[in-house]
């Protein structure tokens, strides 16, 4: 993989964050980037707890398609995913990418957690990671942007697209979630097909299913808000001031 250019490091991050915040100050709603980015990371989200926990899943642009006849967790599909990412983490050990060895190292401990757990606790997670993703994933997304991958991928436009696509969604669910604090009717009830009425909505879900309230739901998604903040930010500032490496070094 090619070095990061200097210019990289000072201007891609902040510059595409700050093409978004015109573009919101402008008055542009994003609607087409909403269905681009923002909604696809909101129900991967949810396949991600799916597919951690043994159920089969796949995400969609308005809905997570459960495949399994079975809401029950699967032994058989959560041993695939536990050798697959058993392997990812093997290889990525073996090439020394440490980020990469964290992210395969956290998404086993969570395939651990999820299928062994309580039902209910793998439920709520489910309903709960689709919004939670907005942030950590689109964290995930845009730090990425600065690390290095195996040097048979085709890295740079794919970096670039989870940039892009990460800051987007970012900005996006972190200013809807710091106007909905003091606008309630601002959450995002129901579902994309059901409408706000839904009961199987995500928050529809966690208040009337698992017992949060609305002031939980706020802090909740709040609070990670500002860690996944201060993680980008504290990203930022350390490649900024770190020479970039190529993977020979």
């Amino acid at each position: 993989m090619e070095k990061l250019k200097p210019y990289e490091n000072m201007l891609a991050v902040p510059g595409v964050f700050s093409l978004f915040l015109l573009l919101r100050a402008l008055g542009f709603s994003g609607g087409l980037l909403l269905g681009m980015f923002a909604v696809p990371i909101h129900e991967l989200g949810h396949a991600i707890v799916c597919w951690t926990g043994g159920r089969a899943a796949i995400p969609t642009f308005f809905f997570v398609t459960v495949s399994s006849g079975s809401q029950d967790r699967s032994p058989l599909i959560w041993a695939c995913g536990v050798l697959f990412v058993l392997f990812l983490l093997w290889r990525c050990v073996q090439g020394k990418y440490l980020i990469w060895s964290l992210i395969f190292l956290v998404a086993f401990l969570f395939q651990l957690h999820f299928f062994f757990g309580k039902s209910e606790v793998f439920e709520k997670w489910i309903k709960a990671d689709g919004i939670a993703a907005e942030f950590w994933l689109s964290t995930l997304f845009i730090c990425l942007f600065y690390y290095r991958v195996p040097e048979n991928w085709n890295w740079n436009p794919i970096r670039y697209f989870l940039l892009i696509a990460g800051a987007f969604t970012f900005q996006n669910s972190f200013f809807l979630w710091r106007a909905a604090r003091r606008d309630h009717s601002l959450l995002p009830w129901g579902s994309a097909v059901g409408g706000e009425d839904d009961s199987n909505g995500d928050l529809n879900s966690l208040n009337e299913g698992f017992g949060w309230s609305v002031e939980h739901i706020l802090s909740f998604y709040n609070q990670l808000a500002t860690v996944c903040l201060i993680i980008i930010v504290l990203h930022y500032v350390i490649f900024f001031f770190q020479k970039p490496h190529s993977d020979s070094e």
